[in-house]
């Protein structure tokens, strides 16, 4: 870091040198947060730090973890314009994955990446952007993915191009689901200096692509001033998760480890006292929701997120409270079911022992008129 702040400063001095009228714009390198810039060229006029912010990269979670993490960049935002300098949001998207092709360079991806079922699609056989005669072009739909490959692989296979999944979060109107997350980044970038959505056009999917987004309505009719008719969708998208109407529980299905670790994690940072969790918790998964929601809640305003280590994800309290009421409806039913079960059950006992009765009742009364006609004395002869 100090590297980079040395070789900005003195950019700084050079291009004010020249030319005193521009603005200098500073990348964060990827670590956007006040205890790495704090203080550094405090004061000094015409500069604003750019950051790009990204969920494609997220570990996948719940459709109320990507809403929240949404609007929880404001907090950060407002930290850093008030402690350093302006910020500018340089480059964002709506991508929920990295599933668009090429995000990590040319038939590349991330090792690991995607790491969700992505969505696949016609790819364009004569490209919009390479002519003929360039190698590769046009598309052979009967060959899989093509090399040269990096650290991983991104790229069509059989005609089929990937993008975006619009499943992933159980969603039946995928534009819905896109301009809900869409105003809720606009209402946390609202707190800075601006931003620049990337890109502005795309030949796949729309998540990455502005002009179709505009045309889905995902966009306010005015980008550059939400003060209009339609204001009130970007400043009230937050309303929800600024009160922190959410829970932050352990996945399940994790390894005990991880949980273990998110648990040592939460329980070592400040506000979240633990002392008791092993007496009051008697499983790992109950002890992780415990330390993790208590963690989330005390330090999403600074920008934690409910995440730990991918162990974690945030449930909406509606969500949590209608699958209480079902448990508890299951369990009602349960009971019911099981006291239906038990009166029929004996009602049936009930019957087959009043068979029995009468049968046994029945076979001694024969036996014993049998028994009378064995013994009876002789009322007539005929001789």
């Amino acid at each position: 870091m100090d590297l980079l702040k040395d070789f900005y400063w003195r950019s700084y001095k050079r291009v004010k040198a020249r030319a005193p009228h521009w603005k200098f714009v500073i990348h964060d390198s990827f670590r956007f947060g006040v205890q790495y810039w704090s203080q550094f060229m405090r004061g000094c006029p015409d500069i604003a730090l750019d950051t790009h912010i990204y969920q494609a990269w997220m570990a996948p979670g719940t459709r109320s973890d990507y809403f929240s993490n949404a609007c929880q960049q404001k907090y950060t935002i407002a930290d850093m314009e008030n402690a350093v300098m302006p910020v500018i949001v340089g480059e964002w998207s709506l991508g929920t994955d990295n599933c668009a092709m090429w995000l990590n360079g040319f038939n590349d991806n991330l090792p690991g990446f995607p790491n969700t079922q992505c969505r696949l699609v016609d790819c364009p056989v004569h490209s919009t952007y390479l002519g003929e005669g360039f190698p590769g072009t046009p598309l052979d739909i009967t060959k899989p993915i093509q090399g040269p490959y990096g650290t991983g692989q991104s790229g069509p296979a059989f005609g089929k191009c990937p993008v975006t999944s619009d499943t992933a979060f159980g969603q039946d109107d995928d534009v819905e689901f896109a301009r809900n997350l869409n105003l809720k980044k606009l209402n946390a970038f609202a707190l800075g200096h601006g931003w620049y959505f990337w890109n502005f056009k795309t030949e796949l999917g729309s998540r990455w692509n502005f002009l179709e987004l505009v045309r889905q309505g995902a966009f306010p009719k005015n980008v550059s001033n939400y003060h209009d008719s339609d204001s009130d969708d970007v400043f009230a998208a937050c309303e929800k998760e600024d009160r922190g109407e959410f829970l932050c529980a352990a996945k399940r299905g994790v390894h005990p480890d991880d949980l273990e670790r998110g648990v040592d994690y939460a329980c070592s940072g400040e506000h979240v006292d633990c002392s008791e969790i092993d007496t009051k918790f008697p499983t790992l998964e109950e002890r992780a929701d415990w330390a993790f929601n208590e963690f989330w809640h005390a330090h999403r305003h600074s920008g934690a997120t409910c995440d730990f280590g991918g162990a974690a994800h945030l449930l909406s309290t509606t969500r949590v409270a209608s699958l209480e009421q079902q448990q508890r409806l299951h369990r009602n039913t349960e009971t019911a079911s099981s006291s239906a079960v038990t009166v029929i059950f004996w009602s049936f006992v009930g019957v087959v022992a009043g068979v029995v009765v009468v049968v046994v009742a029945g076979v001694r009364i024969m036996a014993r008129h049998k028994r009378r006609l064995e013994y009876s004395p002789l009322m007539s002869v005929n001789v």
